[in-house]
């Protein structure tokens, strides 16, 4: 009686995996891409980003509210219709005031996210496994541009990989560096300055200095991605008394 009793559970137990095995191939679950924030009209925030319309880099462009947005170690972002981007968060470098999330596009070792934030303010720059880049800037009142950016002056060959262009010797630190890129590795320290009209462009000295750590994180990416042993350090950031006359 014991035996019969634990063949009919171990019944039980098979037949429930059986209905759950079937449940999930009926209704297989699916991971929901992170709409990037609601679609807004920025003319209702008082925003005037007419300039946008004269840019030619931007291929395509959108504007969402992320008050409420938060980062976390796997970012699902929808960018736009087609452009999905499943993100892992490998790094995160922590300045004074501000925070720098790295990490690897799902499908492309070196497509990759970085995204930047100080005093509430992100700066984000996606590039994704088809090669096409996207930026996230702040416009002010919690409003965000996403564009899709036209790559400058980059080059696959037929297999999709990149094309470099580099002269037969460069001078530095050390000597001359062969084009096999076979110089000492090197940290470099970078102070970098802007002018308060920069500060105004792009909404704020939160939104400015989040755009600079993003960018020198960035040329830190690329460096890995193509072997180039060299690093960047930003040092310090700070607003100049500067005025151009254009």
């Amino acid at each position: 009686k014991m035996l019969a009793n634990k063949a009919l559970g171990l019944l039980k137990y098979l037949g429930s995996l059986l209905v759950l095995a079937c449940i999930l191939l009926l209704f297989p679950f699916q991971t929901q891409a992170q709409l990037i924030g609601d679609p807004v009209d920025p003319s209702a925030y008082d925003l005037d980003v007419s300039a946008d319309d004269s840019r030619p880099e931007i291929l395509r462009k959108r504007y969402v509210n992320l008050k409420d947005w938060t980062m976390g170690p796997q970012l699902s972002l929808s960018l736009f219709p087609d452009a999905e981007v499943l993100s892992y968060v490998e790094e995160i470098d922590l300045g004074d005031e501000r925070k720098t999330w790295k990490g690897h596009v799902q499908g492309d070792d070196a497509a990759y996210v970085i995204i930047s934030e100080q005093d509430g303010i992100y700066f984000g720059k996606i590039v994704d496994a088809d090669h096409r880049s996207f930026q996230l800037i702040y416009k002010g009142s919690s409003v965000y541009a996403i564009y899709e950016i036209e790559p400058s002056n980059i080059r696959l060959d037929e297999d999709d990989q990149v094309i470099l262009e580099a002269t037969d010797e460069i001078e530095g630190d050390e000597g001359i560096c062969e084009q096999s890129y076979s110089c000492p590795a090197a940290t470099i320290d970078l102070l970098i300055v802007y002018t308060a009209a920069a500060k105004d462009e792009m909404g704020g000295e939160a939104a400015i200095e989040a755009a600079i750590a993003s960018a020198v994180s960035e040329m830190n990416t690329v460096n890995d991605n193509s072997g180039v042993p060299h690093d960047y350090n930003l040092v310090h950031t700070e607003e100049i008394n500067f005025r151009s006359e254009e």
